[in-house]
């Protein structure tokens, strides 16, 4: 047999095996991976609930009334559009099992279109369910702080149908109208409040764009189950346990796209392409300058860099100063493979009639106050104000300026906001500030007054006659200029407040650690620390938890306690909230200090820093008594501290080989079509033939007689 012919079939052979096994691994840890989920990968559970797998949809479960929610850690599309002025918008659908539950709330946090103290917006629809009887509600940001029986709640007859939660259009910036409905029929319409843009940003720390949560009454051991059907029309039936991607990505804008400008960068605004499932999206931006002369069907469309600026090149004359452009954005995802096209001019608020594109103009207008706004803002600002309490921590927001400051060329959302504000002869401003951030520090009592100076992103800033010059306002001399209106506010001294502790990370015995300190707002005056140790109950007997419940109840040391007490069921004169002193400078060889061992030094507690080394295992508290200048009132709190033993070292379990089997029998048969390649070219002759070789020989053979003779 010719040996070439055999090696060439062998070297095909093991080449086609290698590319199919090859081939094989990139389309099961790519494909197949990035097509479908498992529901536990897009949603987060605390330890009272779960998500379960083994059904035809998602499902949730929950027990108990705390730590149950269930977070969907993923970002979240609230508005889009798929054509010309046709908007898309959020919506989730699910269906309750047997209704086991008080309350049941669904939860979409965002970024807040106007700065407050809570930093995050929330808004909420809550089920209720008193005893077979079924009513909905919503809670919007603006009354975040109700208790469930001050909301508007609208009867239902019964939740057995599918519940559909959609957002819709509202004339408010900021604003989403809401509707809820069971089995088809809406139920209830409201507003979702304080929103900022077009979709929420999912950060565990700040940002839960969606949750579900429900309360089981007290005592009860029943389950409620939800099965979640979709999300932004992506469906959650499962196909052997896991979600197929079954939905396109969307373009989300955050800004209004209101026009371009001339010679400036084109796409500067803020946008994102956003998918229910896969993290993996990509998008191509292209963009088409208007040319009248084209053909609709002749446009031919160009990358968009970062430095791609518009010209004057087709339209632009005096009579018309505007060229026109179209930007074109393709997006995809590693199951939907084709690229769909979002057109921005779909989101543009003022497109040209004529070309339908989006706007590129010269700009020197700047932001400019509608007069007839300004009585208005002033009842806004008093309103906002109401109650106010002075002091460190605490700020005053201003209310949106959205209809008292505009700009002719540019959106709101683009604007920039310098804030002057002055109390007590004292004068400040703030840098410029967008308008989702824009807040006064107020410190001490007494009344503030502030101007507003708004810039665009050509850095056009509106100019007033100063001493017979047109200038632009500043520092020196904008509380001269009468045409700028000031608003004014008065904070008073409301006591001292001081923000919930949380869960601590736990501390080991002989190293060191650090103690978050509290955070109070107000007048403070003083504040005392003090280190406990605590005598007498273990973790056993009370938990972590109920300890930190306890230190948020504003007890002085006594009756912190006596509550610890309480709740333990210990007997009373086994408790010791033991001292231990601050570190006095003093270390184990110092004279004068020969009980070092026995001594509070040994525990290195510092208040200045914040920071021990426990010594014995369990519960340290911290305690603190804060006292406000006029002694209107005084508060405490407490951190709590878990001290171990040792420290353990636990590596977790692994389950990739469980989830990639298909994977791993492909790189094995890759590695073995590998080796026999490498078997091929080590063993298989060079190039010849056995019939060449046998020549080779017999000339070889010959030649070395002919040398011996």
């Amino acid at each position: 047999m010719n040996t070439t012919k055999l090696k060439k079939a062998t070297l095909i052979t093991a080449s086609a095996v290698l590319a199919a096994s090859l081939v094989g691994v990139c389309a099961t840890t790519l494909h197949a991976s990035a097509a479908t989920y498992k529901p536990e990968n897009i949603f987060r559970t605390e330890t009272n609930a779960s998500v379960k797998a083994d059904g035809s949809f998602v499902e949730f479960s929950f027990e108990g009334n705390t730590k149950n929610a269930v977070s969907f850690n993923r970002d979240l599309a609230y508005q889009w559009y798929t054509a010309v002025d046709t908007a898309e918008y959020f919506s989730t659908e699910f269906s309750f099992g047997t209704v086991a539950f008080e309350t049941f709330t669904v939860t979409l946090q965002s970024a807040e279109n106007s700065k407050s103290a809570e930093g995050v917006t929330q808004n909420q629809v809550v089920f209720f369910n008193e005893s077979g009887s079924y009513s909905v509600a919503v809670r919007n940001n603006d009354d975040r702080d109700k208790e469930d029986d001050e909301l508007t709640k609208t009867s239902v007859a019964s939740l057995s149908g599918d519940v559909k939660i959609a957002l819709g259009a509202d004339a408010d910036s900021g604003e989403y109208a809401v509707t809820v409905s069971v089995g088809g029929t809406t139920v209830v319409t409201d507003t979702f409040t304080n929103i900022r843009g077009a979709y929420a940003e999912y950060t565990a720390s700040k940002i839960i764009p969606l949750s579900f949560t429900a309360a089981m009454p007290a005592q009860s051991t029943d389950k409620q189950t939800v099965s979640l059907k979709s999300i932004n029309g992506q469906s959650f039936a499962l196909t052997n346990g896991q979600i197929t991607d079954n939905a396109h990505p969307v373009l989300v804008v955050d800004d209004d796209v209101k026009s371009f400008i001339l010679g400036i960068k084109l796409m500067d605004l803020s946008y994102d392409v956003i998918d229910v499932l896969d993290t993996s999206v990509t998008k191509t931006v292209q963009y088409y300058q208007y040319n009248p002369a084209d053909a609709a069907a002749n446009r031919e469309y160009e990358d968009l860099k970062s430095d791609t600026i518009i010209k004057h090149k087709y339209t632009y004359s005096e009579s018309n100063p505007e060229e026109y452009v179209s930007v074109k954005i393709g997006v995809k995802d590693d199951t939907m493979t084709e690229a769909k096209d979002y057109m921005l001019e779909w989101y543009c608020t003022d497109r040209d009639t004529t070309s339908g594109m989006i706007k590129v103009i010269f700009d020197n207008q700047a932001p400019a106050f509608v007069a007839s706004e300004v009585a208005a803002y002033q009842t806004a600002v008093t309103e906002a104000a109401e109650d106010m309490p002075a002091g460190s921590g605490y700020s005053f927001y201003l209310p949106s300026l959205e209809d008292l400051i505009q700009d002719a060329n540019s959106s709101y959302t683009s604007l920039s906001f310098t804030i002057y504000y002055r109390t007590n002869n004292n004068d400040s401003a703030t840098a410029a500030r967008k308008f989702d951030n824009l807040s006064i520090p107020v410190s001490t009592t007494g009344e503030y007054r502030f101007k507003v100076v708004a810039s665009d992103k050509q850095g056009n800033t509106a100019k007033y006659n100063y001493n017979g010059d047109m200038v632009e306002p500043n520092e020196n001399n904008v509380w001269k200029i009468d045409e700028i209106p000031y608003f004014t506010f008065r904070v008073e001294n409301k006591g001292l407040e001081i923000e919930d502790v949380k869960k601590l990370d736990e501390a080991f015995i002989y190293s060191e650690f650090t103690v978050a300190d509290f955070t109070i707002k107000g007048l403070i005056e003083d504040r005392q620390y003090q280190l406990y140790y605590l005598d007498g109950i273990s973790a056993a007997q009370l938990s972590y938890d109920k300890i930190i419940e306890i230190a948020n109840q504003n007890l002085d040391d006594d009756a912190f306690k006596a509550k610890l007490i309480e709740e333990s069921g210990v007997a009373a004169n086994s408790v010791t909230l033991r001292a231990i002193n601050e570190y006095n400078g003093k270390g184990p060889t110092d004279d004068g200090d020969e009980g070092w061992a026995e001594h509070d030094n040994r525990y290195n507690w510092r208040s200045t820093t914040m920071k021990l080394t426990p010594q014995e295992s369990g519960y340290y508290i911290v305690r603190v008594k804060a006292i406000d200048e006029d002694a209107i009132s005084t508060v405490y709190s407490y951190q709590v501290i878990y001290a171990e033993s040792e420290v353990d070292v636990n590596v977790g379990e692994t389950y990739w080989l469980e989830n990639n089997v298909t994977t791993v029998v492909f790189i094995v048969i890759a590695a073995v079509a590998a080796i026999a390649l490498l078997a091929v070219w080590i063993f298989m002759p060079s190039k010849e033939t056995a019939e060449e070789g046998e020549t080779k020989n017999s000339a070889g053979a010959l030649s070395e007689r002919r040398k011996k003779r």
